[in-house]
Parts: structure tokens; sequence; C-alpha cells
């Protein structure tokens, strides 16, 4: 992987941990807005792993990190939307 490829995909690495320590240190009493915007983050951060992905197929545990924003998604949706579920 050249160069910028690998920045990228650490600036990708760092703004997904970013997404979890804001999750983490909210937690639950965190609003639906913020969680909201949080998870445009995340989408951002999905679609760029997905591109990194595609371009360099041999990137070592790319898939755990596609899991870990899928996770972060997930979670988000909770929060955001923590009724939804009994409907």
């Amino acid at each position: 992987m050249d160069k910028n490829r690998n920045e990228f995909f650490s600036e990708t690495v760092k703004k997904l941990n970013g997404i979890f320590k804001k999750i983490n240190a909210a937690g639950l009493n965190m609003s639906r807005e913020k969680a909201s915007e949080l998870k445009k983050e995340v989408e951002d951060v999905k679609a760029s792993l997905f591109a990194i992905s595609d371009i360099e197929p041999d990137i070592k545990h790319i898939e755990l990190f596609k899991e870990g924003a899928d996770m972060a998604d997930q979670l988000l949706n909770t929060i955001a939307n923590p009724y939804e579920h009994l409907v």
C-alpha cells in the first residue's frame, strides 16, 4: 500500500476510534441528536473502509474494522431510537 493510502487508512481507523471514545464518554446519556451526528460519522467511516478494502483487499484485519463500524452503528441506533425494538 502506498503512503497516501496508508495515511488514509490510518486516519479512518483514528476516526472510528474517536467515535467509540465519544460513545463511551456519553454512554446512554447521549442525546438523540448527538447520536444522529455520530451515525453520519460512522457512515463516512464505513464508506471509507469499504473503499479501502476494494482498492487494497490484502489489508490485514480490515474486516474487523468494518465489524467495529457496524457495531458502533448499531449502538448509536439503540441510543437514538431506544424504543424502536418494541414496535
